[in-house]
């Protein structure tokens, strides 16, 4: 079961981008090179349409999608607007009301983080701020890999290696069949996204990645009494959470646009020390291992 439910995604996937890729240019929904863009080329950018309809495809041929109805429901508001942003475009504040959106379409179907297990410290209960903190849990996530998502291949396979880790803890458990079915889909995406891509993630992708992450982190860590499992990935990205805060601070001191994009973030300086796409990914995949094998090693 468990090898099928990461099987039938990375081959569903395998076979469902090349065609994906031909009618994204046919129908012009590319992303074309912009001021703060590192590539020179258009290429399309529905890969989290492939990986949200093969991830949802997958869930009810296994028959685990009633378990994730309300995930489902979320996300498609996540994918849809993602799109629209794709191709049209959507403003700053747009987009974090949707998220909120989705966040609370969440919430009314009972998932809620009811506490928070602090690292070797107590579990703090959290009240009447539940709720909120569940949106605001949403919303961090679904704009950290987007925000990620800068070099080809960086923000998908650094998704991976957060879906590696949860499955780690919760083998045993019902959500594992879930993140196997996300490693198999977006392993697989990974195949044609790492440098040179020939499909991104959009912002639709990253959005869809970031919020699945956030789901089942959440999910996990309120079923988990071995350690705090909701901020693996935010140890994991680590060094990417510390960069957007910089960068936070950075735009406010300058007076510029906090939702302004531009090429001042750890990647891009990486990308220009090191000189070579890949290898610059490769030392990000690097460091998340490091800090994911740390965490295994503490809390074992």
């Amino acid at each position: 079961m468990k090898a099928i439910a990461f099987l039938l995604p990375f081959i569903a996937t395998l076979v469902s981008i090349p065609f994906v890729v031909r009618f994204s240019r046919r129908k012009n929904i590319l992303d074309y090179p912009r001021s703060n863009s590192i590539h020179r080329n258009p290429v399309p950018m529905l890969g989290g349409v492939v990986i949200f309809v093969v991830f949802f495809g997958t869930c009810l041929i296994l028959k685990v999608g009633q378990v994730y109805l309300p995930l489902f429901v979320a996300s498609l508001v996540i994918i849809a607007s993602g799109l629209y942003d794709d191709i049209k475009g959507l403003k700053a504040p747009q987009k974090l009301l949707i998220q909120c959106l989705s966040g609370a379409i969440l919430v009314s179907f009972g998932v809620i983080m009811k506490k928070i297990n602090i690292p070797f410290g107590p579990t703090v209960e959290l009240g009447i701020f539940a709720v909120p903190a569940t949106i605001l849990w949403f919303v961090l996530m679904s704009n950290l890999i987007n925000i990620i998502d800068g070099l080809d291949g960086l923000a998908a396979g650094l998704s991976c290696i957060i879906f590696l880790i949860l499955i780690s803890f919760m083998w045993s458990s019902t959500e594992s069949a879930g993140l196997l079915i996300l490693l198999g889909t977006t392993s697989a995406f990974l195949i044609f996204n790492f440098y040179p891509a020939r499909i991104f993630l959009g912002n639709n992708g990253s959005t869809f990645l970031g919020f699945t992450i956030a789901y089942f982190a959440l999910a996990t860590s309120q079923k988990s009494t071995i350690m705090p499992i909701l901020i693996l990935p935010c140890v994991i990205l680590s060094i990417h959470v510390i960069d957007i805060a910089y960068a936070v601070a950075r735009r406010t001191r300058d007076g510029i646009n906090i939702f302004k994009g531009d090429k001042k973030h750890i990647h891009h300086i990486m990308l220009n020390i090191i000189g070579n796409h890949r290898a610059t990914v490769l030392v990000f995949y690097l460091m998340s291992l490091v800090l994911s094998f740390a965490i295994l090693k503490l809390t074992r």
